[in-house]
């Protein structure tokens, strides 16, 4: 009798465990989508409508559970986990999320508002417009000033171009060939180096990277500066702990890769590199239409294939390739007359879109073989780690039903397109 209980114990404790999974899976199973201009969405295998209105300046947030859009001339925002829609403002000219649960409005007099859900507070009035939202700074202008807010604003100098660091701790300014890299909190200068023409961040918060200075010198900045190689051309590749770079001499254009303090030449060619991917301890590289692979030690390199026009990424240990509308991997080839824009990796294989007498239809390939999957489907997804593709496509009125990938449920019907990030 214990045993039984025992027994019954373990399979109601793996039981709810399946539960909690599956449910902690539900929550960034949430889809938008359009039918025709209403906007609706699927969440825990559920279609929910939001409005039949048309709206505009869809913004949705990072964790895909709130919603913001306008509904002319009032800005709305839709919580998904109690289903209710909010009016926020009337006559907006921006908004933008700070993150899942802040976001910032622009009324119609430049009035600039945080908001945490239909609660507001004021950062600023009459600004010109805002420059940078990266959690939990808002950069803004006003007149002929640059504001930084953070639960107070403070005016910093910043007239040039930009860019936020990784973790959004750190602003990179590079002003007319100076590059400086401040801490966000207070715009303490980190790191200043002059005459700097190119650069890439290694870790998230750009105190360690790769810049190339007007003397075409490459340096690796680490607390100090350590030069790499002079007369360089261009950064093509890098990771943490190599970086790929070209450099030329009267004749060939020079593919180089350092390596702790070694440089090793790669290959030499009468043709510019210009498609560059390093992955796995190995080099791929695009030129004139040849590709080439090579170890990063820069042993057992060879040809690939060639008239190839781009590279797309490793799979399963060798190179995915396009030739104009044609897809192969490495010299086999997968697919022709494929629709480039929609090759997608899923679950451990390549899916696109064909279209056949004008009529588009899905494909699977696993690297060996392509199977039709589906005929009729208009646009397809991937959602966390379910794909979802709209089926049944009507062509002339540009609809189709909804699917789950592997499911024959029709979710919703009269689908016209998957939102798959903001649309402003």
């Amino acid at each position: 009798m214990k045993k039984h209980k025992k027994l019954l114990i373990v399979i109601l404790a793996l039981f709810l465990l399946i539960l909690i999974v599956v449910k902690v899976n539900q929550k960034d199973n949430i889809v938008y989508y359009y039918k025709n201009n209403s906007l609706s969405y699927l969440k825990n295998n559920k279609p929910y409508n939001i409005t039949d209105k048309y709206m505009s300046n869809i913004n949705i947030s990072k964790n895909k559970e709130k919603v913001l859009y306008i509904e002319y001339p009032n800005l709305y925002l839709y919580n998904t986990s109690n289903r209710k829609k909010y009016k926020i403002m009337k006559d907006v000219q921006g908004i933008e999320w700070l993150n899942n649960k802040q976001y910032i409005v622009i009324d119609k007099d430049k009035n600039l508002y945080l908001y945490n859900n239909k609660k507001k507070k004021v950062i600023d009035k009459k600004i010109d417009y805002l420059i940078s939202v990266s959690n939990p700074y808002i950069i803004y202008k006003k007149g002929e000033k640059t504001f930084i807010y953070n639960k107070k604003k403070k005016e910093i100098k910043l007239d040039s171009s930009f860019e936020i660091s990784e973790n959004h701790e750190n602003i990179i300014i590079n002003k007319d060939g100076t590059l400086t890299i401040n801490k966000l909190s207070n715009m303490k200068e980190l790191i200043k180096i002059k005459n700097v023409i190119n650069y890439k961040c290694i870790n998230k918060n750009c105190t360690e990277l790769y810049y190339l200075n007007y003397e075409r010198k490459l340096y690796l900045y680490k607390g100090k500066d350590k030069k790499i190689a002079e007369d360089v051309n261009d950064i093509l590749a890098f990771n943490s702990k190599s970086i790929v770079y070209s450099n030329q001499d009267k004749d060939n254009y020079k593919l180089i890769i350092h390596k702790g303090n070694k440089s090793t030449i790669l290959d030499k060619n009468k043709t510019y590199y210009n498609n560059v991917l390093m992955k796995d301890n190995k080099v791929y590289y695009l030129f004139g239409g040849i590709v080439k692979e090579v170890k990063t030690s820069g042993s057992k390199k060879h040809k690939i294939n060639e008239d190839v026009t781009s590279i797309i990424d490793t799979f399963k240990g060798k190179l995915l390739l396009l030739k104009n509308n044609n897809l192969y991997l490495n010299d086999k080839l997968l697919g022709e007359n494929i629709e480039v824009d929609t090759i997608k990796i899923y679950k451990n294989n390549i899916y696109y879109l064909k279209k056949k007498d004008d009529i588009p239809s899905m494909y699977n390939n696993n690297g060996k073989k392509e199977v039709k999957v589906k005929e009729n489907v208009g646009y397809f997804t991937i959602n966390g780690d379910t794909m979802y593709y709209i089926g049944d496509y009507n062509i002339s009125q540009k609809y189709g039903n909804l699917y789950r990938y592997n499911s024959k449920r029709i979710i919703d019907k009269r689908v016209t397109s998957i939102v798959e990030k903001s649309i402003k």
